[in-house]
């Protein structure tokens, strides 16, 4: 079962880049809403972002302390599985390690799937102030 967890986003670690551009069109959006209506997919263990990277640099520039996550135990879990984008092979480890050492892949170069379906389109509504998230 998916729970959500608000996490402090100094906990969280990248291990993609983002597209600027789309960053500042959520940006938009999630300042309209005033509220975060989908959480981001976390590893437990390490604070890696597997999916939602997007949603976690709006959040670090409407200057927000927190962001709801849905964190999965990423190197234990077999249900959960990295593609590569790019004709190159990636593994879970090399993803951990790449964000534990503040670098990052180029946009776009992973996607994860849990049992089959891609992580992006698991969207756990939320619906969290944000007012309540710069706490």
């Amino acid at each position: 079962m998916l729970r959500i967890r608000i996490l402090k986003l100094n906990k969280l670690r990248c291990h993609e880049e983002v597209s600027k551009r789309y960053v500042e069109k959520l940006k938009i959006k999630i300042q309209k809403e005033k509220r975060f209506t989908s959480a981001i997919f976390v590893d437990k263990k390490s604070g890696v972002i597997l999916d939602g990277h997007h949603r976690y640099y709006v959040a670090c520039s409407l200057n927000l302390r927190k962001i709801p996550c849905i964190c999965v135990n990423y190197l234990e879990d077999y249900s959960i599985q990295v593609l590569p984008r790019r004709k190159m092979s990636i593994s879970k480890d090399e993803i951990i390690q790449k964000a534990l050492g503040n670098n990052r892949f180029p946009y776009k170069t992973t996607k994860h799937m849990l049992n089959g379906i891609p992580t992006h389109d698991i969207q756990i509504r939320v619906n969290i102030p944000l007012s309540e998230l710069k706490r």
